[in-house]
């Protein structure tokens, strides 16, 4: 059921939703009964004890959710203050992504009763009723409640910043570049973990996202961040490393730098098969700690040599800088952009907001946001240049004309980048670089042109084929389905881009990528005209990072058809409980509080033949991370608590706990 918003009031809408399983199969014991349902023919499962089931244990008992959209300006301006509340309140807050019919953004923000088992349809129902009636009156300006520090503490860090410990903590479960090298050789860690940068960067701060986040073994992050220039110096033994396992064509020699746009090549004629295309280049100043490492006074020097340096731009390059909202730092702007303006270049695309990745906050870059962060936007919003958002400077030029052009963007792009070298030249600046490694940033997968060329290319029936993603790569190409669901999905749009940023050129980059849509775009017209396609299936076994990898000789990616995910069985669990140490899910909490559980369960069955193994795999393949726990386990039917009487408290025990 649905109500909608009453005239003067924050609250746009409550939505409330029942989730129930049907079956075909009812159930014997009297745990588990099939419950009629208004469709004739179908049924729902529910069980004396936990109400209705379905696969997500935290939607048994009523299976219901309910939720409410509100309308929250002031509390948006303080969202510390909104989440703790969200959390007294027992409420889950999510920010939607709304706009107003004159296509303005509005602060609005969808809330849900965190907790639904064992509760009744009233209770849950009441505790939203509850939960907003707090959040209205705050917002209202109505009452002031006090906020409990324990609503907004934040998570414990797992790794210190400054200092590394005397003995290297357990990464035999951690799943990334560093780890690996770490693992492989302990005393890259001794022989680092004291040093420090000219800068005063500590091996901790680099590497603090290694230890932080385990990671998947599937898609392997870097694990490691350069806290200023030096870093790749100070700390050689482990960056090299990383370096060349990340960039695996470069030959370490010096890197080459061209950024003559009228070398680059035209676009393939492609009609309506070409969406847009993109250009993103990194900067970091010479002579500065990046944002992983700096302190409040240098994140704000950087903000106002680069605001003052984009201020100075002139003719076709001349535009205005805005600082985001909630920033003080920029003097001619106290308190950052109007909310006018934040709702403008939103819905322009021109705005960029705080990380929210456990990689990312662990790195370092979201310290103190928003202060001294911000966006210049040129006067025919043809360009952005960001400021503090993960490096000292990123610019970005899109072309979504009926015919994008690389070449433009690049054009564009590369007189902002010559334009600001002058004027920090002027000022005795410049950009941080190496003769070997390119210019310098803190992620090492940017190294060298810190530059990503990218274009979205409709191709449908090619994207279908199972060779397609090696195909990518033998394009050294980065594919990815179009962010736009509805543009992605359903119109086979993807968004490809340079794999290679180290050794070679931005010419050499973009017209790389010019000539690998040139083949996908002739190999969608030949499937168009009914032509078989043999694609050579014996690609490289690099996989680029980002891209979901396939398994050698298949097709199919690894748990979306007949192939099982890797990882833990589903057929049968192992005779010993696997080491759960380091996972973080409820799953894990509760079988190592009574191991009992998974030696009575782990070789019974249900009726319709679902085993232990099925439900716990989540949370065996997954370790989590302490800071965003997830429950690690699913139902794969209805019928778990009618085990034999024996071992059904423990069944139950898993379940409900």
């Amino acid at each position: 059921s649905t109500s909608e918003k009453r005239v003067g009031s924050p609250v746009l809408s409550s939505h409330v939703m029942s989730r129930h399983e049907s079956t075909d199969h009812g159930g014997d014991d009297e745990l588990v009964r099939p419950s009629p349902s208004k469709k004739e023919g179908g049924r729902s499962f529910s069980s004396s004890s936990l109400g209705f089931l379905n696969h997500c244990p935290a939607n048994v008992g009523c299976a219901l959710q309910a939720t409410a959209r509100l309308l929250l300006p002031k509390l948006s301006t303080d969202e510390p203050k909104l989440k703790a509340l969200c959390r007294q309140s027992g409420l889950l807050p999510s920010r939607r992504r709304e706009l107003s019919e004159e296509g303005e953004r509005m602060p609005v923000w969808e809330v849900a009763v965190a907790r639904t088992a064992n509760a009744s349809a009233e209770t849950i129902a009441g505790t939203l009723a509850a939960g907003c009636r707090k959040l209205v009156a705050a917002e209202m300006g109505e009452a002031d409640p006090e906020v409990s520090t324990s609503a907004v503490a934040a998570s414990p860090a797992e790794f210190p910043r400054e200092v590394c410990p005397a003995e290297m903590p357990d990464i035999s479960d951690r799943h990334s570049l560093a780890a690996e090298i770490l693992r492989r050789d302990p005393s890259i860690y001794y022989t680092l973990k004291d040093r420090c940068t000219p800068l005063g960067v500590n091996f901790a701060t680099c590497i603090k996202t290694c230890f932080d986040n385990i990671g998947h073994r599937m898609i392997k992050t870097v694990g490691a961040v350069a806290g200023d220039e030096h870093s790749y110096d100070t700390f050689r033994l482990l960056f090299e490393d990383i370096i060349r396992m990340r960039h695996p064509n470069w030959s370490g020699f010096r890197h080459r730098t061209d950024m003559d746009a009228w070398k680059i090549w035209d676009m393939p004629e492609a009609g309506d098969r070409a969406v847009f295309a993109r250009i993103r280049v990194s900067r970091n100043l010479h002579g500065s700690r990046m944002l992983p490492a700096c302190s409040v006074d240098e994140r704000r020097a950087v903000e106002s040599v680069l605001a003052r340096s984009l201020s100075s731009l002139t003719g076709t390059l001349q535009g205005e800088y805005f600082p985001l909202s909630g920033s003080h730092s920029y003097m001619p702007k106290p308190g950052g952009m109007s909310e006018e303006e934040e709702l403008d270049l939103h819905a322009e695309g021109l705005l960029f907001e705080e990380p929210d990745s456990s990689v990312l906050v662990s790195s370092g870059y979201a310290r103190d946001w928003p202060d001294a962060r911000g966006v210049f936007v040129d006067e025919q919003r043809s360009f952005a240049a960001f400021v503090n958002e993960l490096d000292h400077l990123r610019v970005t030029g899109t072309d979504q004309s009926s015919r994008p052009s690389l070449r433009a963007v690049c054009e564009r792009v590369f007189s902002v980048l010559a334009a600001l070298e002058a004027e920090l030249d002027a000022q005795g600046l410049a950009f941080a670089r190496d003769d070997r490694l390119g210019f310098l940033g803190p992620d090492p997968s940017l190294l060298g042109t810190c530059l990503t060329a990218s274009v979205a290319i409709r191709i449908p029936l090619l994207s279908k084929q199972p060779e397609f993603r090696n195909l990518c790569q033998q394009l050294k190409l980065q594919a990815s389905l179009c962010a736009n669901t509805e543009m992605g999905l359903h119109q086979g749009v993807w968004e490809v881009q340079n794999s290679l940023r180290l050794g070679c050129s931005e010419v050499e980059q973009v017209n790389a990528v010019i000539e690998a849509c040139r083949a996908l775009l002739e190999l969608e017209a030949r499937l168009e005209r009914g032509e078989q396609l043999h694609l050579a299936d014996d690609a490289e076994e690099e996989v680029d990072l980002g891209a979901v990898p396939t398994s050698p000789g298949e097709g199919k990616v690894p748990g979306t058809g007949d192939i099982e995910f890797p990882g833990f069985p589903v057929d049968a669990c192992p005779s010993d409980l696997p080491d759960l140490s380091r996972h973080h899910s409820l799953m894990a909490e509760v079988l190592q509080a009574d191991s009992a559980i998974y030696a009575r369960l782990k070789d019974l069955r249900t009726p319709l033949g679902v085993s232990l193994a099925r439900c716990i795999k989540p949370g065996m393949d997954n370790p989590g991370h302490s800071f965003f726990r997830v429950i690690g386990a699913t139902a794969g039917d209805a019928h778990f608590p009618s085990l034999p009487r024996n071992v059904s408290r423990f069944s139950l025990s898993l379940f409900t706990a």
